[in-house]
């Protein structure tokens, strides 16, 4: 392929990630656009703080004790590559907002990227020969390069992927490596070999230990095979090498985690026909908001064009293949039902989207319906055709608005007297997340404040909210505990969403305000959630006689919510 034409595609998809990314607002925005956000982010902290200290604490007993001052650290409920990467990247370029969103909006770019070079892969008529060593390499015509650069920003625009673009979540890197995974798959089909087997087994493996979705890998092979119409290379000794490979790595964490992770699905521990039923009701829909009908049509089109009886190509057949894992994986799997997890598919979509819109202009050229002189036209012809429905019809400009919870804590931390000293956060899940992070990105790498969440430690409850039950009785046993451990200050939301607003915060707020000789109402702070403002939601409470009391370090069964109950 040409190298120039990949440098250019490369250059305008970083500038339009970039532009996509400052557009959103994410630079001033807190994490907490997902629940899960916070944990990642805390997570990837705590690992960057084993890394930087050289503590000399076994890994497990610093997770624990980072976990007793910072409690949204989330090792063992997904994959550790994400949280690698992000330690690892802030080691490199530090832990400011600018540097933590650098690395989701460069991974959206090189998605974009190699969309591209998927389709100029797919619509260059000599690429499998090439592949093959049956040609000489030469660059494809430049015309290619241009569908792959539009093919790559529509999926940038695409609004979902706009929208994790600038989280630091796992869908997005599990987009790149799951499309980087089929591709090196479909090379091994057209070219069987122990490397390229080898290649892909080490792309699975990234891609698993990314995000459990990953797994739909293991269905590219025997998807891909028969969508090639080459079920033979099925016996390639080659092919086994992936499945030894895959497994000597991954099953170990699996085997480890899964108790971890089957208990946060939040529609079944098991799979079952009930959940197969919804979910193949939930999906369909949201595939098409995806881009939009015309987007999906133009995807339906390309994906029958690129596996037609006579010569399916066999880098189609696996993103084909992939997409079908995903759809299986989703269909049984009862993690969740939830449109985030399309932002997976969304590259190869594109791609299919793309081919389909070239294969639409080629049969209208055949049939006499329109007339290009020139092959350049046809191309922008194409490109129109998957630009302008999606452009009208479904095009919007995602926003990241988050705010107040970040500011609260930076609050807590700028008070010279409440230095070192113990704060309860009080909110959903979102919302606690957001403050314990907030005191984690001011104060790391030290850890001599402890931070307390409410819905630990004045309740139980199982990771998606079953079982709940507060653990005092009454707002008296509240505020004895609360001067037990001691508290000097406390944190409560009050835009908590209904859903989330449990019996605990009631009691907490009720134990604030009937003991005004204890607690004083310091300040409040304007919350926006999801670009909704809740004036003063925020409240800082503040015990002025805290100060003669000695704060203890809780132990884990009390942070983790596993302590008795009171009163």
């Amino acid at each position: 392929m040409s190298r120039n034409g990949s440098k250019l595609v490369l250059a305008l998809c970083l500038l339009a990630a970039l532009s996509f990314g400052l557009a959103s607002g994410a630079l001033t925005s807190g994490f907490g656009a997902y629940e899960d956000e916070p944990a990642h982010v805390t997570t990837a902290l705590m690992l960057r703080d084993w890394i930087a200290t050289r503590a000399p604490l076994h890994p497990v007993r610093f997770a624990e004790d980072y976990y007793l001052h910072y409690p949204k650290v989330a090792i063992g409920q997904w994959p550790p590559v994400l949280h690698i990467a992000v330690a690892l990247w802030t080691l490199a370029f530090g832990v400011s907002q600018a540097a933590l969103l650098a690395l989701p909006w460069l991974l959206a770019a090189l998605t974009a990227w190699l969309t591209a070079r998927l389709v100029v892969r797919e619509l260059d008529p000599d690429a499998g020969a090439r592949a093959t060593g049956l040609q000489p390499r030469a660059a494809p015509p430049a015309t290619l390069w241009w569908s792959g650069a539009v093919a790559g920003i529509v999926l940038l625009a695409l609004p979902l992927v706009q929208e994790f673009m600038s989280l630091i979540m796992t869908e997005l890197p599990m987009a790149f490596v799951g499309t980087l995974g089929a591709l090196a798959f479909g090379r091994w089909l057209e070219a069987p070999s122990v490397k390229r087997a080898v290649a892909f087994a080490l792309v699975a493996v990234l891609a698993i230990l990314t995000k459990g979705s990953g797994l739909a890998l293991a269905l590219v092979p025997p998807f891909a095979l028969l969508l090639a119409r080459r079920p033979g290379l099925a016996l390639r000794p080659s092919l086994w090498v992936v499945p030894v490979l895959v497994g000597l790595i991954c099953a170990p964490w699996y085997a480890l985690s899964l108790p971890i992770v089957r208990a946060s699905w939040s529609e079944g521990s098991s799979p079952s026909l009930e959940y197969a039923l919804r979910a193949l009701t939930y999906y369909p829909p949201e595939v098409v908001r995806l881009g939009g009908p015309a987007f999906i049509a133009l995807a339906a089109v390309g994906l029958l064009v690129s596996l037609r009886p006579r010569r399916p190509q066999a880098v189609s057949a696996a993103l084909a293949a992939w997409l079908g894992g995903l759809a299986l994986l989703h269909a049984s799997i009862p993690s969740s039902l939830e449109a985030r997890h399309l932002v997976v598919a969304a590259p190869a979509l594109t791609v299919f989207a793309c081919l389909g819109a070239h294969a639409v202009v080629r049969r209208a050229v055949a049939w006499g319906l329109v007339r290009f002189a020139d092959p350049r036209w046809a191309a922008l012809g194409a490109s129109a055709l998957l630009v302008l429905p999606f452009g009208a019809l479904r095009f919007t400009q995602v926003k990241k608005d988050w705010h107040g919870f970040d500011e609260a804590a930076a609050l807590v931390c700028a008070n010279a007297d409440l230095q070192g000293d113990t704060v309860l956060v009080a909110s959903g899940a979102a919302g606690e997340g957001l403050l314990v992070l907030g005191f984690a990105l001011h104060e790391a790498p030290r850890r001599d404040r402890q931070v307390l969440r409410a819905s630990k430690v004045l309740a139980s409850a199982s990771w998606i909210g079953d079982g709940y039950e507060t653990r005092f009785e009454s707002a008296a046993g509240v505020r004895e505990w609360l001067a037990s451990v001691p508290v000097a200050a406390v944190l409560l939301d009050a835009s908590t969403p209904e859903r989330h607003r449990r019996a605990h915060l009631v009691q907490l707020r009720d134990a604030l305000e009937g003991a005004p000789e204890t607690w004083t109402l310091a300040q409040r702070v304007d919350v926006v959630r999801a670009g909704q403002r809740f004036p003063e939601a925020l409240e800082v409470w503040l015990a002025p006689g805290h100060a003669a009391r000695a704060p203890q370090l809780l132990g884990l069964d009390e942070v983790l919510g596993r302590a008795p109950r009171g009163d």
